[in-house]
């Protein structure tokens, strides 16, 4: 058994590389149906639909075969189908903003944005509704981020709280849970006086290391985008400020988002879907394609595509 109450849970892949090659034939076709939404666009994209449905096929092939390296072929792609895939998902919303706009004055861009973070964020609703393990899933997420770490922090009992409410709010009747969750439910937290001193300084310290880390890369993106667009009052450059920030958070509010569709249906658990290092080294394409368009949109001469 893991250590990993998400993959002790959701441990069932026995039909993930089908899921993997239907939801990448999906998005490929939606995006060879209109590859000329953005013209700098146009040229990635063909690649994007391309390039999913050749790692589909090579993972597919690494599964199958009893001599094939599965385990190194599986890790050295999930990251790129992740990245690929969230591309999918914004050019779609990026489609979507372009026809919009037609009828709404606002910008193709932040309509793309709003509807991101919109759709998603509804989509949750039928999700639980019908399939009754998103909230389960994101309990024992958390708790393995939990278990070891931030239990031993100040913020631990209102975590763990968290977590139990997280799980008692899905739709999935508590009949109905597997075992392994009894470890959330029958979590109290542990005292103060139970973790040594050390323990509670080193966790409370990667606790505010970890949001400053977040915060210090929301507000870089706010930044990026002052550059991009430059304004000529304040006000312009407070909103283009926060556009950057809203940017920034629903690319990765869309990453996840497919994280969990992999890692909950595909080959590989989502707690070990992709280090983080690869998924920022490979961030850089969809940040580089949102200033190709930003470049072009804008006639800012940014980028030479």
């Amino acid at each position: 058994m893991s250590d990993s109450l998400v993959e002790n849970v959701f441990d069932d892949k026995a039909s993930s590389v089908d899921f993997e090659i239907t939801l990448a034939a999906f998005l490929a076709t939606g995006l060879l149906a209109d590859p000329n939404i953005s013209s700098p666009l146009r040229i990635p994209t063909y690649g994007v639909a391309m390039s999913l449905l050749l790692i589909t096929l090579i993972r597919r092939m690494a599964v199958i075969n009893q001599f094939a390296l599965s385990k190194r072929v599986i890790q050295n792609t999930t990251s790129a189908l992740v990245i690929l895939s969230t591309y999918s998902g914004l050019y779609f919303a990026l489609a979507l903003g372009t026809y919009a706009s037609v009828v709404v004055p606002l910008s193709p861009l932040i309509l793309a944005l709003v509807f991101t973070f919109i759709i998603i964020l509804l989509s949750i609703v039928p999700y639980e509704l019908y399939f009754r393990d998103f909230m389960l899933m994101m309990a024992a997420f958390a708790y393995d981020k939990y278990d070891g770490s931030i239990e031993k922090t100040k913020y631990g009992d209102q975590v763990i709280e968290a977590i139990q409410n997280t799980l008692k709010i899905g739709l999935l009747d508590a009949k109905d849970y597997p075992p392994e969750v009894d470890v959330i439910l029958d979590s109290e937290g542990m005292s103060v006086q139970e973790v040594e001193k050390w323990e509670r300084v080193g966790g409370n310290l990667g606790v505010l290391l970890a949001v400053a880390g977040m915060l210090s890369l929301f507000v870089i993106s706010g930044i990026v985008f002052v550059w991009l667009l430059p304004a000529d009052s304040i006000v312009g450059r407070i909103a283009i400020f926060g556009l950057g920030i809203f940017s920034f958070l629903c690319v990765n509010y869309l990453m996840v988002s497919f994280r969990f569709l992999y890692g909950r249906y595909g080959i590989v658990s989502f707690g070990e879907l992709s280090s983080f290092k690869q998924t920022l080294v490979l961030s850089t394409f969809l940040y580089l394609m949102i200033g190709a368009h930003i470049s072009h949109a804008y006639n800012l001469n940014l980028l030479p595509l």
